[in-house]
């Protein structure tokens, strides 16, 4: 389940948020744990405490039990009687006792008793894992209502054009650029549109038409353009130094020439071509940016 979270952040599917941190047994990865202090000499838990007494006059220093004199405190070491704590004593520290082998020590050793699974964890080894709660992106709501794409899967493989994860990268440094040079680059989208009975008519031809139309954007566009596909129908661009309106009038030039060409080679589909053109500013994120790109 962990890895399985933290693949779909980096995928950037999801938006976490941090919740808590917990310690997880290294063995079976539990939460239902027990710290406890055992015994350094025999590993038991079995153990009792008291206070450490510092006889201020004589600087003898004992268990609490070796000055017991009836209802007084008396020094073991010079028999005078301790009166009042911070003036005739102290109590720096506890000792402990254990009670299966009567070892008696200052330092007991910490464990993580593990319920599930019966593991006695040293509290080094514990994993230690963040807890987050999630939001989905727009490139993750997007990809829960039509499925992952073929780029996403990495299964279809476009001449011209970056993957997701690259294009993002190129994404966040144009963003950087605006906010740092007050540069103006633009970023767009073209969705292929279609209904799920024409999409069903086409079969595997499907892949065959989102390759043309990649042929003929990569053919449209310049060697500065940045590209990318996402979820079968979703072609992206970055246009580095440009004006949202160049690339809306680039976009729409693409547009009225594959609509042309698909109306003639394939007469029965009905297909439709929405096209986006935003700037890239300093003041969203590339997921918002993103979102605007994709959504319908």
């Amino acid at each position: 389940m962990f890895r399985l979270t933290d693949d779909l952040i980096n995928r950037e599917f999801f938006k976490p948020k941090f919740v808590d941190r917990l310690h997880l047994c290294s063995n079976c990865y539990s939460s239902f744990i027990n710290y406890r202090e055992t015994c350094p000499k025999c590993g038991s838990g079995d153990l009792v405490t008291e206070n450490l007494i510092h006889h201020f006059v004589c600087a003898y220093v004992g268990p609490e039990h070796d000055f017991h004199s009836g209802d007084y405190l008396v020094c073991p070491k010079c028999n005078r009687m301790l009166r009042h704590i911070g003036v005739d004593y102290d109590k720096p520290s506890l000792v402990y006792t254990c009670r299966n082998c009567l070892n008696t020590f200052q330092e007991p050793n910490m464990e993580a008793f593990c319920f599930s699974c019966q593991k006695h964890n040293p509290v080094e080894t514990l994993i230690d894992k963040q807890i987050y709660s999630f939001e989905l992106t727009p490139i993750g709501e997007e990809t829960a209502l039509h499925g992952f794409g073929k780029e996403i899967k990495e299964e279809l493989d476009l001449p011209g054009f970056i993957t997701f994860t690259t294009f993002n990268i190129f994404l966040k440094y144009e963003i950087e650029r605006a906010k740092n040079n007050n540069r103006l680059s633009s970023a767009g989208s073209l969705i292929l549109s279609l209904a799920d009975a024409d999409r069903h008519k086409l079969g595997v031809g499907y892949s065959k038409l989102v390759t043309e139309i990649a042929d003929f954007m990569k053919n449209a566009t310049t060697s500065t353009d940045i590209l990318s596909f996402i979820n079968n129908n979703t072609f992206l661009i970055i246009s580095p130094d440009s004006e949202p309106a160049r690339l809306h009038n680039v976009l729409e030039n693409i547009r009225q020439s594959l609509l042309k060409l698909l109306l003639s080679s394939l007469p029965n589909i009905h297909i439709n071509l929405i096209i986006k053109a935003i700037p890239i500013s300093g003041y969203k994120s590339h997921n918002e940016i993103i979102g605007e790109l994709i959504m319908l």
